[in-house]
């Protein structure tokens, strides 16, 4: 499964490892030059993909699935590690809800350089 927005290339993604698959989903944004509203728009996209990753692996009865993505911050947010902001907060608390009701699904940050599945 590819999720991307095509207005702009540039590696934004995640990869879903099951024990069925390995799924690609991702975002494609450079993010680098952005205004904070832009961001807080790509960060909003960001959780929106991870969301709608987990309903479709629990829709195909995966019960088992680490979720990584290079995206520490949406990472920290969903882990609890830092305040959401608004715009997000009610996403965030779906993607928490979906976790803690699946506890062998998980979310994993790793660093851009180790994200080669998604690139």
């Amino acid at each position: 499964m590819a999720v991307f927005d095509k207005i702009e290339p540039c590696p934004r993604r995640s990869v879903i490892r099951s024990e069925k698959d390995i799924h690609d989903i991702g975002l494609s944004k450079d993010i680098s030059e952005m205004t904070p509203a832009r961001r807080d728009e790509i960060l909003a996209a960001e959780v929106n993909i991870i969301r709608e990753a987990l309903l479709f692996v629990l829709s195909k009865s995966i019960s088992t699935l680490e979720l990584e993505t290079d995206s520490q911050v949406t990472t920290n947010l969903i882990l609890g590690k830092v305040s959401s902001k608004w715009e997000v907060e009610a996403i965030i608390l779906d993607i928490q809800g979906i976790l803690k009701t699946s506890p062998r699904l998980t979310v994993k940050w790793i660093p851009r350089e180790a994200n080669k599945a998604a690139d």
